[in-house]
């Protein structure tokens, strides 16, 4: 989609997109509930929820709540996010202030962490940690990823430290034992076996690199778009960007469109 685009993007025609994502089956931001949910009749454009009499707007629905921004720029919000524009250009193209694009972002991640799947996964995974962030600032956090073998699914976290305890409650957690993990030669691996799970490692001092390339592509891939994006982020909030990474990484085909997150943000995947 080009900047040309949305620049002629009515307000209508941008809220009709938006609503379009609606369906027939709307979730009630307070009960949770599907199929009760109408459209108000006149020139009330809420919705309620039949079930427990909750009227609602299409922005409280796509996580816009209270916002003082119109359609078209939520709209031009929605792509510059799935686009990793910086606040900049979202400044630029729907003219509101730094920290207002700052919390829009936030909301969006805060929405979009509802749509990730939590079930344990199946199959064959790279697993390893990364340092984000300067120690010497005092602001350094410790990730733990995991990747199939097809490039498809990710699941990160922030873990205290590369102990044991650590790395194994990382694992059981995410993957279940009928996997092969695939790891390197770190010492704390040592007891997956004895979990049930299937493990291959690698001496990276060894010049063993082959199997764990796919981890270390997520930690490049990660990298770049802190660095590009957001340029310095603070440890406490690191796990929003961890939301955002594993969404786009997931979804990276359809994220450019904001209609595609804008689906998701109206019916995300309730937690299991």
């Amino acid at each position: 989609m080009k900047k040309e685009l949305l620049t002629n993007l009515t307000e209508t025609e941008a809220k009709k997109k938006l609503r379009s994502n609606l369906g027939s089956h709307i979730t009630c931001p307070k009960c949770q509930r599907k199929n009760y949910v109408r459209r108000m009749k006149g020139k009330d454009t809420r919705y309620h929820c039949t079930e427990c009499r909750h009227k609602f707007s299409l922005k409280s629905v796509i996580g816009f709540e209270g916002s003082h921004l119109n359609y078209t720029q939520i709209y031009r919000v929605l792509y510059c996010f799935g686009n990793n524009k910086t606040h900049k250009d979202v400044m630029d193209w729907t003219g509101v202030s730094y920290t207002t694009s700052r919390f829009n972002y936030q909301r969006i991640r805060n929405k979009l962490e509802l749509s990730l799947n939590t079930d344990k996964l199946s199959g064959i995974f790279a697993c390893d940690e990364c340092f984000v962030g300067k120690r010497k600032t005092g602001n350094q956090a410790l990730v733990m990823g995991a990747v199939d073998a097809t490039f498809s699914d990710l699941r990160l976290s922030v873990i205290p430290d590369r102990e044991q305890d650590s790395i194994e409650g990382f694992i059981d957690t995410h993957i279940n034992t009928d996997s092969l993990i695939i790891s390197d030669g770190l010492p704390s691996y040592g007891g997956l076996e004895y979990m049930g799970y299937a493990h291959d490692n690698e001496v990276h001092a060894k010049g063993q690199f082959e199997k764990t390339v796919p981890i270390e592509r997520v930690w490049g891939l990660f990298k770049t778009f802190l660095r590009r994006n957001y340029h310095h982020i603070n440890k406490e909030t690191l796990p929003e960007y961890l939301v955002e990474f594993q969404f786009k990484f997931i979804h990276r085909k359809y994220r450019h469109n904001p209609l595609y997150i804008g689906k998701i943000l109206i019916n995300p995947v309730p937690r299991s």
